[in-house]
């Protein structure tokens, strides 16, 4: 995704910090990890 400098996972926690040079829609963040799998994303 662009400006996206970092993504960091935590499987059993279930959380994920995205960091970026700007702000990163969150629609796209989704798309995103529905495509990487079987997983959901939920806004904190």
């Amino acid at each position: 995704m662009p400006g996206v400098t970092d993504v960091q996972v935590t499987l059993e926690g279930g959380q994920m910090v995205i960091t970026s040079e700007a702000p990163v829609d969150f629609d796209a963040v989704k798309e995103a990890v529905a495509e990487a799998g079987e997983y959901q994303v939920a806004a904190a």
